[in-house]
């Protein structure tokens, strides 16, 4: 993330706190990444969220630097990712907790769907009993749960739109999309540069235009310098 970045999304941040005490209330925090009602009620979500940031107890007030923590870590989420996020947060407890519970409401709020679509996206578990109390399998695993989602997003779209309003309310779909990308390689790229006496891949042709093309800011251009970046400080760090 350049300065720039960080300078706009200070500026987001400045305009919600109008005390000027460099912090801003946790509404005013939802409020910049999310304009959801069924989701800002959700004391839960919020919660979970801030825990990105490494704040565990109520607090009244969110300062920038945890915003800024929140919003880098979950707008770059993969599915995968972002599934284990919802599913630890509603879920940990049990299928008949009252988090649980919760996660109905939220989505028949959210989407107006849930009721209508979960006994299809439950079908497939017809062996496994239906909990009453929330239409789900009355035992679930994280497996499960994305068997349910990739079976009828409808239901669960909500969650996805969630993390699709946090990116556009910060720098933008495209921007999280190619960050995402970024994160996905390099770890991949510092695997081969350790294997290969740090000399990366090479590009294929349209991966090399691209490149060029935007200047050098293709996700593949900004993972190989950051995957090198790594691996140098690695070895300096050995040495």
């Amino acid at each position: 993330m350049s300065r720039d970045d960080v300078r706009v999304l200070r500026r987001k941040f400045d305009d919600e706190d109008g005390s000027h005490s460099d912090t801003v209330t946790v509404r005013g925090f939802f409020h910049l990444i999310n304009d959801d009602k069924a989701f800002e009620r959700s004391h839960l979500v919020t919660k979970e969220l801030l825990r990105l940031a490494g704040i565990t107890t109520s607090v009244a007030r969110v300062t920038f630097d945890q915003f800024l923590r929140v919003v880098c870590t979950f707008a770059v989420f993969s599915d995968v990712q972002l599934w284990r996020f919802f599913y630890d947060a509603f879920f940990a407890g049990g299928i008949d907790a009252v988090n649980a519970r919760r996660l109905n409401s939220i989505l028949e709020a959210a989407g107006g769907s849930y009721a209508r679509n979960i006994e299809a996206a439950a079908r497939h578990f017809k062996a496994n009993a239906i909990s009453p109390l929330t239409g789900l399998p009355s035992t679930l695993t994280f497996e499960d749960f994305q068997e349910l989602v990739r079976r009828n997003i409808v239901v669960f779209f909500p969650l996805v739109q969630m993390q699709r309003s946090v990116r556009a309310r910060t720098l933008g779909e495209k921007y999280w999309e190619r960050k995402m990308k970024e994160q996905q390689l390099v770890p991949l790229l510092v695997e081969y540069l350790r294997k290969h006496d740090g000399h990366l891949p090479r590009m294929s042709l349209k991966v090399w235009v691209m490149t060029v093309v935007l200047g050098g800011y293709s996700a593949m251009a900004r993972a190989r310098a950051l995957a090198r970046r790594q691996y140098l400080e690695e070895s300096r760090a050995k040495a």
